[in-house]
């Protein structure tokens, strides 16, 4: 799979992190779905959770390079009333990434729900529309926590904003038992 923090593989819109599992039993999708076009691969989740669905993000777990990333083709929808990029979107889409990679660290497929604990979130440069990723990647942790450090880029390669936040394993997802 080819592509960087700014050009995902597939080259389709935006994503979401820590709602994996409750999205599956949604009907959300890993790899090709039905309806988009075949440059999907192994490790894209789409329609996975309602705010997936709502937001129009797309989570790219398969990198295989220790990161995890959401992209979104931002549009009148996700712009403030100055024409730029929400903030509570900038950071969805950051905390999703983060998510993301902590469910790598326990389960290749991305599946397994993450908390988030606390995040900060330092904004940068406004986001204009085009295409916006989130990447993220652990930074450290132990058995029962990481610490995730994650980054959001216009295409055009321009440093929207970065984060850095804290996380830990749900033991088990909502409606299961432990």
């Amino acid at each position: 799979m080819t592509g960087d923090a700014t050009h995902p593989p597939g080259g389709k819109a935006g994503a979401s992190a820590h709602d994996e599992a409750a999205g599956a039993k949604s009907g959300g999708t890993v790899g090709r779905t039905a309806g988009t076009d075949s440059g999907d691969g192994p490790g894209i989740i789409r329609d996975e959770t309602g705010a997936q669905r709502l937001i129009g993000y797309v989570l790219d777990v398969g990198a295989g390079d220790g990161t995890a990333r959401c992209w979104l083709d931002l549009d009148h929808r996700h712009l403030n009333r100055h024409d730029r990029l929400h903030g509570g979107i900038a950071a969805t889409m950051l905390d999703n990434a983060s998510g993301a990679v902590c469910s790598l660290s326990m389960d290749p497929t991305g599946r397994h729900p993450w908390l988030t604990l606390a995040m900060n979130v330092n904004y940068l440069a406004p986001g204009l529309p085009g295409r916006i990723t989130a990447t993220a990647r652990i930074s450290g942790g132990g058995r029962r926590t990481r610490f995730v450090e994650a980054e959001l880029r216009h295409e055009d390669g321009t440093l929207i904003a970065t984060s850095t936040g804290v996380f830990q394993p749900i033991r088990s997802a909502p409606g299961e038992t432990a």
